[in-house]
């Protein structure tokens, strides 16, 4: 269940050996650092530069996760999202 949510999101094949239950903080910092910095945040409002800095509070993000992963349910406040309009400047007439 968890290998199809996967794959319906983010388009790569799980490989079984990266599967392993619960994620490890090592793993997860990891992860952490992989993130791009200076790009609008989700709806929570929270920018990848809180969450990179965020210490010990990562902890309790990753236990979240973990029961996310764990038990194949993803609470319905993560599937929301939020969609703005960021106009392009125009260019005045000559």
């Amino acid at each position: 269940m968890m290998s199809s949510y996967l794959m319906k999101h983010n388009g790569k094949k799980v490989d079984e050996g990266e599967k392993t239950l619960p994620v490890q903080r090592g793993k997860f910092d990891r992860a952490l650092k992989k993130l791009k910095e200076k790009r609008a945040p989700g709806i929570d409002g929270i920018a990848a530069e809180i969450i990179k800095n965020a210490g010990e509070i990562v902890q309790e993000l990753l236990r979240r996760v973990n029961i996310i992963f764990i038990h194949g349910q993803i609470p319905m406040d993560f599937e929301k999202s939020k969609i703005v309009p960021i106009p392009k400047k125009t260019k005045p007439d000559r």
